[in-house]
């Protein structure tokens, strides 16, 4: 699928993660979720419970179902299923009970206990927090008086339940809103794979002046990351090819030092300890920023000071990094004191580094084991061209397009997106899929001969 460019959405990851025998393969599956903001979702959260529940590691399946800040009765039921395997009733049954909680209520209900609000607010989210959704909007639509908790309760139990409809009328239909309230909405949208909606959501609730708490950050931050999964590797290709100006990369170095100087904060506290995720991000900031002297260091501290092994994804980002600065051989070195076998990740750093860089020769070895592992990925015959192109390899450059030619490869077609009123609209070369594709190149024709007129006239006073 990634190969393919084919856009995943959380399912694919509970399915992939079904089929991950080990639990290095599943975390690494789970890492790269985590790059792409699918980390706070409920789905994938209950999904990676259950996969370690399933391998009897239920001190990380507890962990995993602890961070989970919105759960359903899936989370639960999962967990539960979990320590029965292990045969750890008694665990099993210190987590929630439906029925329980049912017969309370029926009790109240027997002895005609004057019923505050709080009170049954409070019966009211044990059925949301169950899952039991007829009964929670019975006793919505029967409750006489209602508050701020009563109604967001309610906007909770549809939307993890997916009727973002149904939450978001009960959400206008609402005469008093709280950060809590807006903040069900936005989780609800995020973690149903609804990211426009949930950034605008978050837009809206800045402008009504409140501030937003941490779990909203958190679903805004993930929802952003789910926007991202609609640009193509191709696209990320060309952002990286793009030459920002100093002003730009002195901006882009201030911001990686600024996420340096938050991890050693959060380190300073002594409250979080950074474990292999963390250190992707940090590494990556290192890469992106150019800072070797840090990068060295904390990849050395993983294992020295915090006793974490170094995966293939923590030796790609130093390899990037190397490669960046033009330290290649450095770099290859690096590759060959790996302890485990360089993947797609890792060679494209390097070969991108190469084609920054000029080298051929290294350029042709990862070319080499970039077309062993994935011979259709028209991005490495591109990137290995116009490395042969910018040295004046012309031979080269005829025989990549030869070999593309042979294997049946094609060139990914260039395409451009543009935002309009909140909108996404796609082109590809030659597209005329949009419904207004006639309008679009009749003014871009209008354009294109202002352009040559303007040259022209240029051309005669000059």
């Amino acid at each position: 699928m990634v190969r393919k460019c084919v856009e995943m959405d959380k399912r694919s990851f509970v399915f992939g993660l079904k089929a991950c025998e080990g639990l290095q393969a599943g975390e690494s599956l789970y890492s790269l979720f985590c790059k792409v903001g699918f980390d706070c979702d409920l789905v994938v959260q209950n999904g990676l419970v259950h996969f370690y529940g399933d391998r009897g590691q239920l001190g990380c399946a507890r962990k995993v179902f602890g961070e989970t800040r919105e759960k359903d009765v899936v989370s639960w039921t999962t967990l539960l299923n979990g320590y029965v395997k292990q045969s750890m009733s008694d665990e099993a049954l210190r987590k929630g009970d439906l029925e329980l909680g049912k017969s309370i209520y029926d009790h109240v209900k027997k002895v005609k206990l004057n019923t505050s609000l709080n009170l049954l607010n409070s019966i009211f989210d044990m059925y949301v927090k169950c899952g039991s959704l007829v009964t929670t909007k019975e006793i919505f639509d029967n409750m006489g008086t209602k508050d701020v908790f009563s109604w967001t309760s309610m906007i909770n139990g549809y939307a993890r339940n997916g009727e973002l409809v149904s939450a978001k009328k009960l959400f206008d239909e609402m005469l008093e809103r709280n950060i809590v309230s807006w903040n069900a909405m936005i989780v609800g949208y995020s973690q149903n794979n609804k990211p426009k909606e949930a950034i605008s959501l978050f837009f809206d609730m800045e402008k009504a002046g409140l501030v937003p708490i941490e779990s909203t950050l958190v679903c805004v931050l993930s929802a952003c990351g789910q926007r991202l999964l609609r640009f193509r590797p191709m696209d990320v290709h060309l952002l990286h090819q793009a030459k920002p100006d100093s002003t730009h990369r002195d901006t882009r170095k201030c911001i990686h030092r600024h996420a340096l100087s938050f991890f050693k904060e959060m380190i300073g506290t002594g409250l979080y300890k950074p474990d292999e995720i963390t250190f992707i991000g940090v590494l990556s900031a290192c890469s992106h920023g150019g800072l070797l002297t840090q990068g060295r260091s904390y990849f050395n501290e993983m294992e020295t000071t915090f006793g974490l092994k170094p995966r293939v994804e923590h030796y790609a980002c130093m390899i990037d990094l190397l490669g960046r600065i033009g330290l290649l051989n450095e770099a290859y070195e690096l590759i060959t004191e790996m302890p485990m076998e360089a993947d797609k990740v890792v060679w494209g750093a390097v070969l991108n580094a190469c084609r920054m860089h000029g080298n051929v020769e290294l350029g042709r070895l990862a070319t080499e084991k970039l077309l062993k592992l994935d011979p259709n990925d028209s991005s490495v015959y591109m990137l290995m061209e116009s490395l042969c192109a910018s040295r004046r390899k012309w031979d080269d450059v005829k025989m990549i397009r030869s070999m593309m030619r042979e294997n049946g490869v094609k060139k990914t077609p260039g395409c451009s997106s543009v935002e309009v009123e909140g909108v996404f609209h796609q082109f590809l070369v030659s597209d005329k899929s949009h419904p207004k594709s006639d309008h679009i190149y009749q003014v871009l024709g209008e354009i294109t001969s202002l352009s040559r007129l303007e040259q022209f006239n240029k051309l005669l006073i000059d």
